[in-house]
C-alpha cells in the first residue's frame, strides 16, 4: 500500500507541475462546457436568420396590409430573425454581400408583387370550396329532413358557385424561399415557414384547427436545463481522454527517461506501479467531475448531482481508461508512436460514442459501431444517473464498464514491461 501511495503522489505531483496537463485535463473541458452551454443551452433556443424582400407594395410604395401582417407574424416567432431587403433591387446579390460580411448563411424569402391580390382571391375560392363541401355533406346525411324547396335552393347555389369557379381559375399566392443546397438548416426553416403559412391561411378563411397538440414533459426531466443533458457526456469524454492521454504518453516518457527501470530496482512491484497510476486517474476523475458540476451550477444552474452509483461509475471509467492507456504504453516503445496511437483511439471514440450528441442522429452503421465503444456505456450510465435518476439503467452501464475496466487493467498490467526494463 505504501508503494501505491508513493506512485500516486509521484504521478499526481507530475500532473500538477505540467501546464499542458492541467490545461487539457481541467481547463479545456471547462472551456468546452462553456462553449456548449452558451451555444446550445444559454438562450431560449436556436434562431435562424432570414433576409426578406417584400415586393408586394401599394400605390404609395408601402407594403400592403396583408404582406406586412405576414412579416409581423414571422417576426414574432422566437426562432426566426428577419433582416429586411429593400424592394426593387437584386435581392440575391444583396444577401450574398451581406452574408459575406457577417459569415452567415444566405437565406432569402421573397414576397412577390401581387401577393395580396392572389391571397385574397385564393381565400375567397377556398371559402367557396368549403361551402360546396358543406352542401354536399348536408344533402348526403340530412336529405330526409330537408324540405324540397330548401334542397333546390342549395343545389342551385352549389351550381352557381361551381360555374363561377370554372370561369375564374385562381392561382395560389406564393412565396419564394432561396437557400443553399448545402444548408442543413434549410429543411427546418422550410418546415417552420410552412407551419406559419398554414395557420395564416386557416385564419384568413375563418377555419380553426380540429386537432391540437398538447406538449407534456417527463416528470424526471423537470428542473433540468439543456446544459444538464450535455454535462454527463462531457464528463465521460474527458474521463476517457484523461485516462488514455494522461497515462499512455506519461508512462512511455517515464520508460524512455529510465524512471521505470530505476523503480523496478526498488521493492516496488509492477502491480503497485499500475495501481498508483489508476488511483491518480480516479482522483483526477473526481476533480474533473466536481469542477465541471461546480462551473455548470455557477454559470448555467445545472441540477445534475451523481448518486453513489454514479460515483462508482466515474471510478470504474477512470480505472478502465487508465488501464487502456497503460496497455498502449506497454505495447509500443516509441513515445511518439504511443501518443499517436492514444490520440487515434481517444478522439474518434469521443465523437462516435454519443458523448457530445445523441446516437439517434448518426447513421445506422455508426450507431452499431458505438455499441462496441466503452465510452458509450460510460456516457449513457452518467446520463441515466445524473438526468433520469434511473438506478436500473445506471446499473446496466455500470456492469459493462466494470467488465471493460477489468479487461483493460489486466491487459495493461500484462503488457507493462518491468524488470526487463
Amino acid at each position: 500500500m505504501r508503494g501505491v501511495l508513493a506512485i500516486t503522489k509521484l504521478t499526481f505531483r507530475s500532473w500538477l507541475r505540467s501546464k499542458s496537463g492541467l490545461f487539457f485535463s481541467l481547463l479545456f473541458p471547462i472551456m468546452l462546457l462553456l462553449i456548449f452551454g452558451f451555444v446550445f443551452g444559454g438562450g431560449s433556443g436556436a434562431t435562424y436568420t432570414i433576409y426578406v424582400q417584400n415586393n408586394d407594395l401599394n400605390k404609395e410604395g408601402q407594403p400592403t396590409n396583408i404582406s406586412q401582417t405576414l412579416i409581423n407574424i414571422l417576426n414574432s416567432t422566437e426562432v426566426l430573425k428577419l433582416n429586411a431587403v429593400p424592394p426593387g433591387i437584386n435581392a440575391r446579390e444583396y444577401v450574398l454581400e451581406e452574408t459575406k460580411v457577417f459569415f452567415s448563411r444566405p437565406r432569402l424569402l421573397i414576397i412577390p408583387e401581387g401577393f395580396s391580390e392572389k391571397f385574397i382571391n385564393g381565400t375567397m375560392v377556398s371559402q367557396m370550396h368549403v361551402v360546396i363541401r358543406m352542401v354536399e355533406y348536408v344533402l348526403r346525411y340530412g336529405n330526409a329532413s330537408i324540405p324540397e324547396e330548401a334542397k333546390a335552393t342549395m343545389l342551385q347555389g352549389e351550381e352557381n358557385i361551381r360555374e363561377f369557379l370554372g370561369k375564374a381559375p385562381v392561382q395560389n399566392a406564393e412565396l419564394i424561399l432561396i437557400v443553399q443546397e448545402s444548408d442543413r438548416s434549410a429543411a427546418v426553416i422550410k418546415g417552420i415557414l410552412e407551419n406559419i403559412l398554414a395557420s395564416f391561411s386557416m385564419h384568413a378563411v375563418g377555419a380553426s384547427p380540429v386537432v391540437e397538440l398538447e406538449t407534456r414533459y417527463m416528470a424526471e426531466a423537470k428542473g433540468l436545463t439543456t446544459v444538464d443533458y450535455y454535462l454527463p457526456g462531457l464528463i465521460g469524454a474527458f474521463i476517457m481522454t484523461n485516462g488514455i492521454l494522461g497515462t499512455a504518453p506519461v508512462v512511455s516518457d517515464y520508460r524512455r527517461k529510465g524512471v521505470i527501470k530505476r523503480l523496478a530496482a526498488t521493492p516496488l512491484t509492477k502491480l503497485e506501479w499500475a495501481l498508483g497510476n489508476i488511483v491518480t486517474q480516479s482522483i483526477m476523475g473526481f476533480i474533473l467531475t466536481g469542477v465541471m458540476i461546480t462551473v455548470g451550477y455557477a454559470v448555467f444552474r445545472v441540477a445534475a448531482i451523481p448518486s453513489p452509483l454514479g460515483v462508482l461509475l466515474i471510478i470504474l471509467g477512470a480505472v478502465g481508461f487508465s488501464g487502456l492507456g497503460m496497455a498502449i504504453a506497454g505495447a509500443l516503445k516509441d513515445v511518439e508512436a504511443v501518443t499517436g496511437l492514444a490520440n487515434a483511439i481517444a478522439f474518434p471514440m469521443m465523437f462516435l460514442s454519443g458523448a457530445f450528441w445523441p446516437l439517434e442522429i448518426m447513421p445506422s452503421f455508426m450507431q452499431q459501431l458505438a455499441r462496441f465503444l466503452p465510452l458509450t456505456y460510460l456516457a449513457e450510465g452518467l446520463r441515466a444517473d445524473l438526468i433520469l435518476k434511473d438506478p436500473s439503467l445506471t446499473t446496466q452501464s455500470l456492469a459493462i464498464t466494470l467488465a471493460t475496466a477489468l479487461i483493460f487493467i489486466i491487459l495493461g498490467i500484462a503488457v507493462t514491461r518491468w524488470r526487463e526494463e
